[in-house]
């Protein structure tokens, strides 16, 4: 019953949805210049001379690091096979190499060839909890974040996995004097800002800001290709190999705020 073909459960992307800038067709490693520090004012008396200070100049740098995979079928299956075993691989390898750059993009090590994802990203601050469980002043606390650093950017979100979702669903903004309000309401929204979700955000960690300041560059196309004349050639086996060069920077780092020890239910006391 290839009509019925049962697909497997993935998890959402989300950075493209959330306005990640997409750089494509570079060449090299580009470089996007930037401001790093301001120059100093100072106020001086008659006859003085002010010291002198320079704004500093920096480089954002996109150095392509490549993302792949390799998926392996046998001629008998791709004959046999109802829905097509080639469009199946093809289409599951699509798929998990972009699930991989979404990660990457989120929580990118910055070593073992990957991006440096934008949780791992200095600049990005934690904002802590006030107390023991996440409150609404927690909340108000990333906005404040934001604009300190003159960084309230754009069109602001949240970014979370299900579990905070969950939990953020089930906390009273008032739970001294409850009054049916939680921090998250029934349209899905956070202090007036829209709050996604995706597995791909590490367990207890919730994003907010400005996600078009995530910059992903692009070398080329995915490249997708079949090699029936591989090691396998005498087995009649097929290899599909997928390859994309790919880097992930943020521009304004200031712009997102994180929280990656979010506790939602008051902690169990310990017993002496």
């Amino acid at each position: 019953m290839p009509e019925s073909f049962i697909e497997l459960l993935r998890n959402n992307m989300k950075m493209r949805e959330l306005g990640m800038t997409i750089m494509s067709g570079l060449v090299g490693t580009p470089s996007i210049p930037r401001q790093d520090t301001a120059g100093t004012v100072y106020w001086v008396a008659e006859g003085v001379a002010p010291t002198e200070s320079n704004l500093t100049v920096g480089q954002l740098q996109l150095t392509p690091k490549t993302v792949g995979a390799v998926q392996e079928f046998t001629r008998q299956l791709l004959i046999q096979s109802s829905p097509s075993v080639d469009t199946l691989v093809q289409s599951d390898i699509a798929a998990i190499m972009a699930r991989g750059i979404d990660l990457a993009a989120i929580n990118g090590l910055g070593a073992s060839n990957q991006p440096l994802g934008l949780l791992n990203t200095t600049g990005v601050e934690e904002v802590a909890q006030s107390g023991t469980v996440f409150s609404w002043e927690d909340v108000v606390a990333f906005r404040t974040a934001l604009k300190s650093d003159n960084a309230l950017l754009g069109t602001p979100a949240w970014l979370t996995n299900a579990g905070v979702e969950g939990a953020l669903a089930t906390i009273q903004k008032t739970p001294t004097a409850p009054t049916g309000q939680f921090l998250l309401s029934e349209g899905g929204r956070m202090n007036g800002y829209a709050l996604h979700t995706s597995e791909q955000v590490p367990a207890d960690t919730l994003i907010f800001g400005d996600f078009s300041q995530v910059i992903m560059g692009e070398w080329g196309v995915l490249e997708i290709v079949a090699n029936d004349r591989g090691t396998t050639f005498r087995t009649g086996n097929i290899e599909v190999r997928a390859l994309h060069m790919v880097d992930i920077q943020v521009r304004y780092p200031q712009a997102l705020k994180k929280l990656e020890a979010f506790v939602g239910v008051e902690p169990e006391s310990s017993s002496s």
